[in-house]
């Protein structure tokens, strides 16, 4: 026996290799499958075409875990979802909310949900997208109100709905680029996000040639203005880190500016519904 062990050749596996086959086989999803689904990509948005799709029949939700300051954790399963060209608005309205500044933190978590869910079922894996600090400092601006509730808009695409009057949450809802949505929504842990591989997302010859900029604003209701800006131009000393500068509408050049119907942000909570209205805007 000995011999026999000592004549296998074992295969070297790079660091790191089936800590992620343990992820995925938990995850219980077909690598070879989606993954070839999201190659076909949409020549407006330059986003994987088939992201909703694949998102609906794999059976992915959301939900977000509410820490309050003595460590208390609340979850809240979405209520409903609103699709774009390269986006979901996710929306949680139901509830026994706690009140803002009892809370510490907000996770997000993407769910494997069973194909025919059943009395008792549990979420099949919970992969952490993002961790927010709910804490006054600084982590938060006010968005909007009206007669019922306040808005905050937090960063990461969060806005948190609260009643007037008081701190107590109304509503929750969060904005998700399909940008690696899927990887983010299966791949993590509970604790741990999914990081993905190292890649230069800024081009070296970004200077050469020209980007074209899809912009889409939009509610959890309706589009509201629609927009495409090709070529675009910018140097190398631009950019930053991950991030390359496109200037599109030339803020100083009023001649340039587009106006845009008026924007507000419908919500529905306790079976009351209101709309906040942002103050009208040039693009």
């Amino acid at each position: 026996m000995k011999e026999d062990v000592s004549n296998t050749i074992v295969e070297e596996r790079p660091a790191g290799y089936w800590k992620k086959q343990l992820l995925k086989e938990m995850a219980g999803y077909k690598d070879t499958l989606w993954k070839t689904e999201l190659k076909h990509m949409n020549p407006h948005t330059g986003m994987p075409a088939l992201t909703e799709e694949v998102l609906r029949r794999l059976h992915i939700q959301w939900e977000i875990t509410l820490t309050n300051k003595n460590g208390r954790e609340s979850v809240y399963k979405q209520t409903h979802t609103f699709f774009e060209d390269s986006s979901v608005t996710v929306c949680w309205t139901q509830g026994f909310w706690p009140y803002m500044n009892n809370l510490n933190s907000l996770q997000l978590h993407g769910i494997m949900c069973p194909a025919t869910p059943a009395p008792g079922d549990k979420p099949r894996w919970r992969s952490l997208i993002g961790k927010t600090s709910l804490q006054r400092s600084g982590h938060w601006s006010f968005f909007g109100a009206d007669r019922l509730v306040k808005v905050l808009h937090f960063d990461k695409g969060i806005i948190i709905g609260l009643w007037r009057g008081n701190w107590k949450i109304a509503f929750i809802m969060v904005n998700l680029h399909f940008h690696k949505l899927i990887e983010r929504s299966l791949l993590g842990s509970r604790f741990c996000p999914y990081m993905p591989a190292e890649d230069n997302a800024v081009d070296p010859d970004c200077s050469r040639h020209g980007y074209t900029l899809h912009i889409v604003l939009h509610n959890p209701v309706r589009r509201i203005m629609s927009q495409r800006f090709s070529p675009l131009y910018t140097s190398r000393v631009m950019s930053q880190g991950e991030y390359v500068q496109l200037i599109a509408i030339d803020f100083a050049n009023v001649s340039e500016h587009v106006p845009v119907a008026k924007i507000s942000l419908p919500w529905q909570a306790e079976g009351l519904q209101g709309e906040v209205e942002v103050p009208m805007i040039h693009s």
